[in-house]
C-alpha cells in the first residue's frame, strides 16, 4: 500500500504516538500536565503509584499498538490481515465516537449547558475539550481514512500472510 492510504495511516501513527507520550510521562513520575486529564489522577498517583505507573505503562503500549497495528497490517506483516484490518476499523469508529462525543459534549458543559461547572472540573474539562478528546477524534478520522484505501485488497486477503 502507498500514496494517500499509507500518509493517512501514518498521520494516525503520529497521533497515536502523541497520545501515548504522556502516558509514559506520567507512568515515570510525571506530574505536567496531569490537571488536563483530572484531580483524580494526581490522587491516583499520589495514592497509588506503582498501579497508577503500571496501569498509565499499559494504556501507553495499548496507544502506540493502535497506532503501529494498522502499519504493519497494511504492509503485510500480520498473520490474518481481514481480522486485523476489522479490528483496526473498530477501533478507528471507537475513537471517533469517543473523542466526538466528548469533545461536544464536554465544550457544551463548558458553556453552561448542564449547568455549572467547579473550577477543578472546569480546568481537566477543558484538557479533555481542547486536547486530550479531539486528538482521539482525529486519530480515529485519520485511521478510518486511511483505511479505507486498502480495504478492498485488505479484505480479499491480497496482503500475503507472514510466515
Amino acid at each position: 500500500m502507498g500514496g494517500v492510504g499509507q500518509r493517512l495511516l501514518n498521520a494516525a501513527c503520529v497521533v497515536a504516538v502523541i497520545h501515548a507520550l504522556p502516558s509514559f510521562y506520567w507512568a515515570a513520575g510525571g506530574s505536567a500536565f496531569v490537571w488536563t486529564v483530572g484531580s483524580w489522577a494526581s490522587d491516583l498517583q499520589r495514592d497509588l503509584p506503582v498501579l497508577t505507573a503500571f496501569t498509565l505503562g499499559v494504556v501507553g503500549i495499548l496507544k502506540l499498538a493502535g497506532g503501529v497495528v494498522p502499519l504493519f497490517n497494511a504492509a503485510g506483516r500480520l498473520r490474518a490481515p481481514r481480522v486485523w484490518w476489522w479490528a483496526c476499523v473498530a477501533g478507528g469508529v471507537v475513537l471517533v465516537f469517543w473523542g466526538g462525543a466528548n469533545t461536544v459534549l464536554g465544550g457544551a458543559s463548558l458553556l453552561g449547558a448542564f449547568g455549572a461547572v467547579s473550577p477543578a472540573d472546569r480546568h481537566a474539562l477543558a484538557g479533555h475539550v481542547l486536547l486530550w478528546d479531539p486528538l482521539f477524534l482525529i486519530w480515529g478520522a485519520l485511521l478510518l481514512l486511511g483505511l479505507r484505501a486498502p480495504a478492498r485488497s485488505v479484505r480479499a486477503g491480497d496482503h500475503p500472510e507472514v510466515s
